[in-house]
């Protein structure tokens, strides 16, 4: 059974969102929308998802690292799973958002059923779960930084 609070898709782009949200409504979750870090940070604090699906790109000041900062410095919030969905593929972005906290990384463009899946699995996972999924992740983003 899927969660009962919505997946929190932080997109700038109304297409991927309505993407994402096809795929994800058609596998049982509810989704909430958020255009901007403000809005997203807003519906956080209005009443947690179970999970935010969050872009690197986003428009007015504050992007997704830094969104994803202030989701993990603010106690209410710093638990929330958090899959990053940029066109950042680089290692030194993966090694960036391992360490600032997210729990899943996918780069853009990718089949959306692959998120979905991985939205099963790290809500499948307790917190201790995904923090050591994050150490093994944020390793092998920084071993790919060795071979530069």
């Amino acid at each position: 059974m899927k969660p009962s609070r919505p997946v929190l898709i932080v997109d700038d782009n109304a297409d991927v969102r309505m993407l994402y949200e096809r795929v994800l409504m058609s596998a049982g979750y509810t989704v909430a929308h958020a255009s901007d870090a403000r809005e997203a940070l807003d519906s956080i604090a209005a009443g947690l998802p179970s999970i935010v699906l969050l872009d690197v790109l986003l428009p007015g000041g504050l992007d997704g690292w830094e969104t994803l900062e202030t989701i993990r410095a603010t106690e209410a919030s710093a638990a929330l799973p958090v899959i990053m969905c940029t066109v950042k593929r680089s290692s030194e972005d993966q090694q960036r958002g391992w360490t600032l906290g997210c729990d899943g990384f996918m780069i853009k463009a990718f089949n959306p059923w692959e998120l979905q899946t991985l939205i099963d699995e790290v809500l499948a996972r307790t917190p201790e779960e995904r923090a050591a999924e994050r150490a093994r992740n944020l390793k092998r983003a920084t071993e790919g930084l060795e071979g530069v």
